[in-house]
């Protein structure tokens, strides 16, 4: 009888973090149900476009869990990402256009191949300063 309570008490805790009612609220104020959320979070904790963990993605530790991501328009739930790659998506207006156009940026001014910028020691050539101050 005793291990029940202490089990529901430990769950009860886990209800009350702000982590989880901040979730909570937040589905709840798209209309996204509870049942849903839960069923559809990512069991290994990782987020949907980069793989990595919140902890991982923002290792300050300030976000315990990924974020609700959901479309603006229809409020509907997409799926749950970490910090970096919601705030990606949302400084880019959600738009698959945009996000488009800046692939082909980065892919159009990514480095061809590796660049060297470190010169070989014989290609110094240190100017020396004679005593009538001509180089």
């Amino acid at each position: 009888m005793r291990a029940k309570s202490v089990q529901r008490d430990d769950r009860s805790k886990e209800r009350l973090s702000l982590p989880y009612l901040s979730l909570r609220s937040f589905a709840k104020k798209l209309g996204i149900p509870w049942a849903e959320v839960v069923d559809r979070y990512p069991a290994d904790n990782r987020c949907q476009i980069c793989g990595r963990t919140q902890l991982e993605a923002a290792p300050t530790g300030r976000a315990v869990r990924l974020a609700l991501d959901h479309c603006h328009e229809t409020g509907r739930l997409r799926g749950f990402l970490c910090s970096l790659c919601n705030s990606g998506l949302g400084h880019l207006g959600d738009s698959p256009e945009r996000l488009q156009a800046a692939i082909k940026y980065l892919r159009a001014s990514a480095p061809r191949q590796p660049v060297s910028h470190a010169l070989h020691p014989d290609q110094l050539t240190i100017p020396t300063q004679h005593e009538d101050g001509e180089a």
